[in-house]
């Protein structure tokens, strides 16, 4: 009977110094949860202090199979606490990749807003189909054009969309007539601007696309005018329909034409000069005028490039087709010769511009024989040394037949225009 109540008693005696070290086991895990679980700890001892006081020490467990028991519960309390805290470190982590998400896809919207602002002055009508690069009508292989290097350029709130760039003025001619000389004294003006060189888009680089076109125009402020001079698009049968095409792409009901005239004598012979010189340079020998101008037979030959130019009414008939004649504005070559401010500012009233060019822009240097450009608050800017060449002497006969000819033109363009340029 003494020797019974001696076991029992070990084995209360075991049984708690166990239980004491699966609660200091406990305690020690209990150590390394994380700082956020430290609620799930607390509960976790209450419960088990609850469970410890739910069962009194007479209860205690007396075998090995109560032994284990109270073992398991404690490990099923350790093992769901575990898992708590695992979850509860998921979720976390979810919701921070949840929000980074969120932020990244901020970023995303961002830049993606930035790059449509970008991408607007890009954005232009379908690239027109590509065909053969067409020789103009002087027989002149067309030429390649070098698009200028692209540079960032900060955008200005004044800026507007591609489709402004699209010309509002076209100097359509005509070649050799003084349409140089006009285009840089109309872009003195702050209300006008235009590209450094001739694009001849509309006649020889057609097959580059509308795209390429717009590429080559320089960005334009809502207030502005844009201007673009090709001499030869007067005498080129494809372009009005072409250019018809374009404005209803871009929206554009009306533009301006402007059109230089000069004596159409002297414009041939000036445009024979021209191309004696091209040619010379390539090691080819050109004829003497009188023998390109007039055919075996002494007449004058109207499929001379040179000559057939300057049947000015024929030409412009042409366009008149496809345009209203309240579009156009006549210049006259000679006068932006001898006096150009009258003339300009003539040309500025019918383009619709507000009043800004003065006489002192214009500037007569003896050794040129003709006007310089002066801008405000810059330095006189004249025409290169291609300008103002002389003229070859010219059989008196020559001139007589050609002069003759050009005469019935030159009255329907007196008509036509509603002014007499005064031409012999």
């Amino acid at each position: 009977m003494l020797m019974a109540v001696l076991r029992r008693k070990r084995c209360i005696l075991v049984s708690g110094l166990l239980l004491w070290l699966l609660a200091l086991i406990v305690l020690k895990m209990g150590s390394f949860v994380p700082k956020d679980a430290s609620s799930h700890r607390s509960s976790f001892r209450l419960r088990r202090n609850a469970i410890a006081l739910a069962v009194p020490k007479s209860d205690a467990p007396t075998n090995k199979t109560e032994l284990r028991m109270s073992i398991k519960i404690d490990s099923e309390f350790a093992h769901a606490q575990k898992k708590s805290i695992r979850n509860q470190s998921e979720e976390k982590r979810g919701s921070q990749t949840e929000e980074s998400r969120k932020i990244f896809d901020t970023k995303n919207e961002v830049n993606a807003s930035s790059q449509a602002a970008e991408m607007q002055d890009k954005k232009a009508v379908d690239v027109a189909v590509a065909v053969k690069p067409p020789d103009d009508v002087h027989g002149n292989v067309a030429k390649s054009v070098k698009r200028a290097p692209q540079r960032d350029i900060v955008r200005k709130p004044q800026e507007n969309r591609l489709d402004h760039r699209f010309p509002h003025i076209l100097i359509l001619g005509m070649g050799k007539a003084g349409t140089r000389a006009v285009y840089e004294m109309i872009r003195i003006h702050p209300d006008v601007i235009g590209p450094q060189r001739e694009i001849r888009y509309f006649d020889r680089q057609f097959h580059r696309g509308i795209q390429w076109y717009m590429s080559m125009m320089p960005r334009t402020y809502m207030w502005q005018k844009t201007i673009e001079k090709s001499p030869d698009y007067i005498i080129s049968r494809s372009t009005p329909p072409r250019l018809q095409d374009a404005m209803k792409k871009f929206n554009r009901t009306r533009m301006k034409f402007v059109v230089v005239f000069r004596d159409p004598f002297a414009r041939a012979v000036s445009e024979y000069i021209e191309w004696k010189i091209q040619r010379t340079r390539a090691g080819a020998v050109m004829p003497p005028f009188h023998k390109m101008a007039l055919n075996k037979n002494g007449e004058v030959d109207i499929k001379c490039p040179p000559v057939n130019t300057s049947a000015y009414s024929y030409h412009l008939e042409q366009w008149l087709k496809y345009f209203s004649r309240e579009d156009f504005c006549f210049v006259s070559g000679e006068n932006i010769v001898v006096n150009p401010y009258p003339e300009m500012k003539r040309l500025e009233r019918c383009l619709g511009l507000k009043s800004f060019l003065s006489s002192d822009n214009f500037v007569y240097t003896p050794s040129r024989g003709f006007y310089c450009l002066r801008k405000a608050g810059s330095r006189i800017q004249c025409m290169d040394r291609s300008k103002g060449r002389q003229h070859p002497d010219v059989e008196k006969s020559v001139e007589e037949k050609l002069r003759a000819f050009y005469r019935p033109f030159n009255r329907r363009l007196y008509d036509v225009v509603g002014r007499d340029f005064g031409w012999t």
